[in-house]
């Protein structure tokens, strides 16, 4: 495999009684095994769905399976999507020591060792164990849409009075090819030139949906919501709440670019200055900054698998929608995705994902105005879908509107305005709307409506 790199993507020890995501999430505790998820027993599982990077040469689950009282010939379960997999049988009279499997029909492998000897520490009178497992899982489960379910199941013969087990320390890694050296990294990096700068690319758009229509057809957990200011939008999420939609993309777009529009509602950062929103584009995670009740301005950054990303506030806090005590805020989000994200089966798995500690009453967010936009070596015809957008020089643009008389309505030259900012950013770094723009300054759209004799003003940033 060459040099490869590891991500943790979750680790749970269940110390502070809490099990999130699990079909059966209760904790229990015993002398010398601290708090663990179970007890289970009699046929008895719980799984979970975890959110593995799609680049993933293969994924780690690692965990501690406690074995008490009774057990004589029972056997342990994992799941791992949609394969039940035996990990053995288990007796309370032995000490099942070293041991690993191949499961042939998935590809999956695993290793065991006990951590200590049997021995009488909890519940009922028969030796308890602890045993720690490695299970290695192939690409082939998370490099198409970024999930794994695991599970586990306790096929015991009695009761959880006489025979039981727990799970512990559950931890899931992604393994990955190494990056570049830093070297080279740093080297790419001064160099690197976005695609989207090239003004002889063609910009096709692929996907449009602003809500306003009340459809969310294809999002799983899919809501609409409606506040002050802010329209019709998807939401609200609250507390680990998300979303998610696959959208097809064709393999012959040199880039695909992701913008939406992110609300953020209420105290984020209030006992917990950790509050985030986060996004995963075909498992690959894209984490903002933590967000708070004030202006967090702008952001930007690039992910291990060349996702580069930056956001800017559209507003200043105002306390306008949800809970009227606090700030809320909008945020434009613009993400360029390289193509080896989506060349795998020409698909993006996009979900969002609103992290905080409060729910929807005290804190929450929302999606809406989201676009995908594909960048070609030509389009059909010869023709962009944005033949009116025209870069300058100095890496700006200005919109030619043709109507009949040389105006189209208010709304139309919006809309015309804020697809073609979207569009022709010359870099991902440049901010769409620069200080003193006549869109952001809500000046009369009259102003501008170009014709191609027209110039841009550098002293206000609008067109003259």
């Amino acid at each position: 495999l060459g040099c490869t790199m590891k991500e943790i993507v979750s680790y749970e020890t269940f110390e502070d009684m809490k099990a999130p995501g699990w079909s059966i999430s209760k904790i229990e505790s015993a002398p010398s095994y601290t708090h663990f998820l179970g007890r289970f027993s009699s046929w008895q599982q719980t799984d979970k769905l975890f959110l593995v990077p799609t680049r993933s040469l293969y994924t780690e689950v690692t965990f501690d399976f406690y074995e008490f009282d009774s057990w004589d010939g029972d056997s342990l379960y994992i799941l791992i999507d949609g394969e039940w997999i035996s990990l053995g049988t288990f007796s309370s009279a032995v000490d099942e020591g070293n041991r690993n499997g191949h499961h042939a029909q998935s590809d999956v492998s695993w290793w065991m060792h006990s951590l200590s000897a049997p021995t009488n520490a909890a519940f009922n009178n028969y030796p308890d164990q602890k045993h720690r497992f490695k299970v290695k899982v192939p690409a082939r489960f998370t490099n198409r849409d970024g999930e794994l379910k695991v599970g586990f199941q306790f096929a015991t013969s009695d009761w959880i009075t006489n025979e039981s087990g727990g799970i512990d320390n559950v931890k899931v890694t992604s393994v990955y090819r190494c990056p570049h050296s830093e070297h080279d990294t740093h080297k790419e990096r001064k160099s690197y030139q976005s695609p989207w700068s090239n003004k002889n690319n063609c910009i096709r758009r692929l996907v449009k949906e602003n809500f306003e229509d009340g459809q969310i057809t294809g999002w799983q957990h899919g809501r609409l919501d409606f506040q002050e200011g802010f329209s019709r939008f998807l939401g609200r999420y609250g507390k680990d709440e998300w979303t998610k939609k696959v959208f097809p993309v064709p393999t012959s777009a040199k880039s695909v670019r992701l913008q939406f529009d992110f609300y953020e509602f209420d105290d984020w950062g209030g006992s917990n200055h950790d509050d985030r929103f986060h996004f995963l584009i075909n498992g690959e995670s894209v984490h903002l900054n933590k967000f708070q009740d004030k202006d967090e301005l702008f952001q930007s950054g690039k992910t291990s698998a060349g996702l580069r990303w930056s956001t800017r506030w559209l507003n200043t806090g105002k306390k306008r929608a949800a809970n009227a005590a606090f700030n809320d805020q909008k945020h434009r989000v613009w993400v360029d995705i390289p193509p080896n994200v989506y060349s795998y089966d020409s698909s993006l798995h996009i979900r969002f994902m609103v992290s905080t500690d409060e729910d929807l009453s005290n804190e929450s967010g929302g999606v809406d105005n989201l676009f995908l936009l594909g960048l070609f070596d030509s389009c059909e015809g010869g023709q962009s879908q944005y033949p009116n957008v025209k870069l300058l020089p100095n890496g700006e643009f200005y919109v030619i509107v043709e109507g009949q008389d040389g105006f189209t309505s208010v709304d139309e030259v919006q809309v015309l305005i804020k697809e073609a900012i979207m569009a022709k950013v010359n870099d991902y770094l440049v901010t769409p709307f620069p200080a003193g723009h006549c869109l952001e300054n809500k000046q009369p759209f009259a102003r501008v409506v170009l014709s191609q004799k027209q110039t841009w003003d550098d002293a206000n940033g609008c067109p003259s």
